[in-house]
């Protein structure tokens, strides 16, 4: 008996050594375990209304959810990647560690790759025309399909905006202007594959490092919103800029889907509702932001060029092509025909030519 108890309490006390080894290991920007009846919302951008679309949305978020639910559900805002990395945030909610987070589409190809469809450029003539598309049936497909692959539930996109060619070498007006630059890009493969056709060379950095890889110039330059452009001060070590919006960059609104269904029928009601309006709160107040960065922008002294419609369309006419080819082959031909029809659909709906 004696030989037992003292067995007993060796494995006790190498389970609690091992515990406190794993305890040990576990990464600093770990999210700890939300408590009963509160959940994470992570973004990636700045926890500033005045500099990010994302906030806006989650602070919609939780004023909607928290009022409506009597504050029996709270909300805890983690912005500028405090969460970590848009990658490893995507991670936790697939596992359940955290449950919503805003994030732009740069790292959900890892998981579904699909979503890459979106990524052909120049494809989307404005904001509009994006919002029709993935409001619509096509969006729709689109959630319910990455729900099922992932276990990841889509509540809706936000704004992240239209992106835009940065770099410190020399201006941009034309495709041939990019030819042998090395331009940081999102681990995104279908924006690489652009890079490629407009005779850059794509180099992938996650965006914390985007300006340091840019200061020791380990690339020339990169693409971005103009909100994004300007918060970063990325004008620091970029001179020239070129508005040519050649990809829409929605904000992917996720949450566990798994954490979503226990929550009680009611709450996943008002959660989907403060989505739904929290979406247009950010899109619309992105459209200001990009107008002060602009602003910004210029007076600090970056060169800023929009290009004419003709100018645009030479863009468009040598990359979308290898683009879309690439797409077809690694995502499927039913992608780019879905969203072909919900484009013809959505410019006819909105008069746009």
């Amino acid at each position: 008996m004696m030989r037992r108890t003292v067995m007993c309490a060796f494995l006790v006390a190498c389970v609690a050594f091992l515990g406190t080894i794993a305890d040990a290991g576990t990464p600093a920007q770990a999210p700890v375990a939300s408590q009963p009846g509160i959940f994470k919302l992570g973004t990636s951008q700045a926890g500033e209304l005045d500099k990010s679309s994302a906030q806006h949305l989650a602070v919609h978020v939780k004023n909607a959810v928290e009022a409506q639910t009597g504050a029996a559900l709270k909300v805890q805002i983690y912005p500028g990647n405090q969460l970590g990395g848009e990658r490893e945030v995507i991670e936790g909610i697939k596992l359940g560690a955290v449950e919503m987070a805003c994030l732009s589409e740069g790292a959900v190809p890892g998981f579904f790759p699909p979503i890459q469809v979106l990524s052909q450029p120049y494809f989307f003539r404005n904001e509009a025309v994006a919002w029709k598309v993935l409001d619509g049936p096509f969006g729709q497909y689109l959630s319910e399909a990455m729900r099922q692959k992932t276990g990841i539930r889509v509540l809706g996109f936000g704004e992240n905006g239209m992106r835009n060619f940065t770099n410190s070498v020399r201006p941009i007006r034309k495709p041939e202007d990019l030819k042998g630059l090395k331009m940081r890009t999102m681990e995104t493969p279908a924006h690489m594959e652009m890079m490629k056709a407009l005779g850059a060379g794509p180099v992938p950095v996650p965006a914390p490092e985007t300006y340091t890889a840019m200061q020791q110039k380990m690339v020339d330059g990169q693409e971005n919103p103009l909100t994004v452009i300007n918060f970063f001060r990325y004008d620091e070590v970029q001179k020239y800029a070129i508005l040519d919006g050649h990809i829409y960059s929605p904000h992917v609104i996720m949450v566990n889907d798994r954490w979503f269904k226990g929550l009680p029928p009611a709450q996943q009601v008002i959660l989907q509702d403060a989505v739904n309006i929290g979406k247009y709160v950010a899109r619309g107040a992105l459209q200001n932001l990009i107008a002060q960065a602009y602003n910004d922008l210029t007076k600090r002294g970056m060169q800023i060029y929009t290009p004419t419609a003709e100018e645009k369309e030479a863009f468009r006419k040598a990359s979308q092509g290898r683009v879309r080819e690439w797409i077809v082959k690694n995502v499927g031909q039913e992608w780019v025909d879905r969203l072909d029809a919900a484009l013809k659909e959505a410019e006819k709906e909105l008069a746009v030519k």
